[in-house]
């Protein structure tokens, strides 16, 4: 994967992140009033589905690595670079609308809290995917170990009662959020497919089964919100079965077709967490709501619900081929500087060397 990734797996990615992407500016107060088709809140109620498949795409990997305490660290290493680049190039775009007097924070408080925040994304929770994500693989070796050492019959029971309790009951999941704790939980069943049903993750018939159960099961939870007065809400959000079954399945046929490479696809790819970033930072959020909010509204197709919709698609794209471009030229700067050959891993290297001579076990089992 490393030499050479699979376009369809990269592809992937992009469609996740367009969904979440759809989610987060789909919901915009000045179109309230516009009469969007059905399809058009059923794209934005998958945001879920965008969520597991962003997440299990790497965790469909990080499933059969040998436990690598190194790895984790260097990975997270390489994205503290990128988070702090977006976190405080973001904050000082903020700075510049709200010194301009463009009214994008509520008070000076606000201001100064983003300016906290964005020192330490990962600290103070400024993207909650990066937070837990982080945490997520410095604890994925000892994860991986002990689900190897409880055996197969202990990795299925935690597994069924994980999905049975937060999956398949609506109320029990209120302990479950958008945390850590959720990559835990959407990680045990497919580690359980990936090391003990390779019969399931070869099979056809299984990944169909799963991408439309899934698929049909939350738009009918989303035709019965449409229709049903109340706060019914279950289908909507990623640990629930119906967006585990579909984007557990859209992998699996992902990852069965035959594999192809584009260098554009795999290009664009590499960008996928740069353009959650961008336009998810909550104090940046604001802007692209008003502009395409502005855009859509100023383009007279309030009364034509399909066109409406194919502008808002397309303003989306276009946003995400803007972050792209910044992110390529980001990527560039990077590699004249912090990442130049030979020098890329010297930080880390020292860091590392320092954390194994605190601590030598560390080095005795790179655990």
């Amino acid at each position: 994967m490393a030499k050479s990734r699979n376009s369809n797996i990269e592809l992937l990615r992009i469609l996740s992140i367009l969904i979440i992407m759809w989610t987060h500016l789909s919901s915009l107060p000045q179109l309230k009033e516009a009469d969007y088709p059905f399809f058009s809140g059923l794209i934005a109620d998958w945001g879920g589905i965008g969520d597991n498949l962003f997440f299990g795409i790497t965790a469909w990997f990080m499933c059969n690595e040998s436990p690598d305490f190194h790895k984790s660290c260097h990975r997270v290493w390489k994205l503290e670079q990128q988070l702090l680049f977006y976190s405080l190039g973001l904050f000082g775009v903020c700075t510049m609308l709200f010194l301009s007097g463009y009214p994008i924070f509520h008070s000076m408080g606000s201001w100064l809290h983003l300016g906290v925040v964005s020192v330490l994304p990962v600290l103070t929770g400024l993207w909650w995917y990066p937070s837990a994500y982080v945490v997520f693989v410095l604890i994925c070796p000892w994860l991986n170990r002990g689900l190897r050492a409880i055996g197969r019959v202990g990795h299925s029971f935690i597994a069924i009662l994980g999905i049975v309790m937060w999956g398949v009951l609506p109320y029990v999941s209120k302990g479950m959020d958008l945390s850590v704790f959720m990559f835990f939980y959407l990680y045990v069943p497919m580690a359980y497919l990936r090391w003990y049903r390779s019969d399931w993750e070869r099979s056809r018939f299984v990944a169909w089964a799963l991408t439309l159960g899934g698929l049909f099961v939350s738009s009918a939870c989303y035709a019965i919100r449409k229709i049903a007065v109340g706060s019914f809400t279950y289908g909507v959000d990623p640990w629930y079965l119906p967006s585990m079954c579909a984007a557990l399945g859209i992998i699996l046929l992902t990852t069965q077709a035959r594999p192809r490479h584009s260098r554009v696809i795999n290009a664009v790819a590499k960008s996928t967490l740069a353009v959650y970033l961008v336009h998810l930072n909550w104090g940046i959020l604001p802007l692209w709501q008003n502009i395409l909010s502005r855009i859509l509204i100023s383009s007279g197709l309030s009364n034509q619900p399909w066109m409406l919709f194919v502008a808002h698609f397309t303003c989306v794209v276009l946003l995400y081929l803007f972050i792209v471009v910044i992110d390529m030229i980001r990527r560039k700067l990077f590699n004249l500087t912090v990442n130049r050959p030979g020098r890329e891993n010297r930080w880390f290297n020292r860091g590392w060397t320092s954390l194994i001579r605190f601590s030598p076990k560390l080095a005795q089992n790179n655990l």
